[in-house]
């Protein structure tokens, strides 16, 4: 993280005031994180079942609450953050937004590597100039993990387009863990992993690298689905 930081090189008042941003809003979404909750979805379900699980000392079925039928990944770390702090449910979007900075460090990474600091500065500032991605920071929800699990997800990929062919596995195991983890927390981002996969057969193809295809998306499929075994080991069919 720190090296990321440096990485900007803050030269001018531009880069300096874009930085000030980005610090005064991190700390600002932080501290109210710390804040009990109160959104709606998180008093329905996002904190309900964790806090069920943390008081029964055991995971347990919740069939009154339909939504607990979806992928239970972050209400499963929710239920360990809860069992840290004696079952209190104060603080829980920290962990959300860790998952934003993830995302951030991530986009901002990327952007630094690919267009310089300043692109990635801006690009940074402009995501936390978002009204609702800086909220959801402050609220204990779940939308934020598969974001920042699709932009590792990305940057593995790019990686593997680019990396030395001895080292290529190492990136799509990456990418398909990674693609696994966004479908473990909502169904609907299984279009993640197709997509990731339809680019590794077609950046293939057009190279004219017939004999990685087989490999590397038996690799990149064998990665997605450890990550998607999360979703049936919490629906109980592992």
């Amino acid at each position: 993280m720190w090296a990321w930081a440096r990485s900007w090189r803050l030269k001018t008042h531009w880069d300096r005031g874009l930085a000030l941003f980005i610090g005064a809003n991190l700390l600002l979404a932080f501290t109210w994180s710390l804040a009990p909750p109160t959104r709606f979805d998180a008093l329905t379900y996002h904190l309900v079942g964790p806090k069920l699980w943390v008081d029964a000392g055991r995971f347990i079925s919740l069939p009154g609450n339909h939504f607990f039928g979806f992928p239970q990944t972050v209400q499963h770390l929710y239920a360990a953050q809860m069992a840290l702090l004696a079952g209190r449910m104060n603080g829980a979007a920290t962990l959300h937004a860790f998952y934003g900075l993830l995302m951030l460090v991530a986009v901002g990474g990327f952007a630094v590597r690919r267009f310089g600091a300043q692109p990635a500065l801006l690009t940074v500032a402009f995501l936390l100039s978002v009204t609702s991605l800086w909220l959801q920071m402050t609220w204990p929800y779940v939308d934020l993990a598969p974001v920042a699990f699709a932009a590792v997800s990305f940057i593995a990929l790019d990686q593997w387009r680019t990396a030395e062919r001895a080292r290529q596995a190492r990136w799509l195991v990456l990418a398909g863990v990674m693609a696994g983890l966004v479908m473990s927390v909502k169904y609907t981002t299984v279009t993640w992993g197709v997509m990731g996969g339809l680019y590794i057969l077609i950046y293939g193809w057009r190279q004219g690298l017939p004999r990685v295809v087989g490999p590397s998306s038996t690799l990149c499929c064998g990665g997605f689905a450890g990550g998607a075994a999360l979703v049936a080991a919490h629906l109980g069919l592992l």
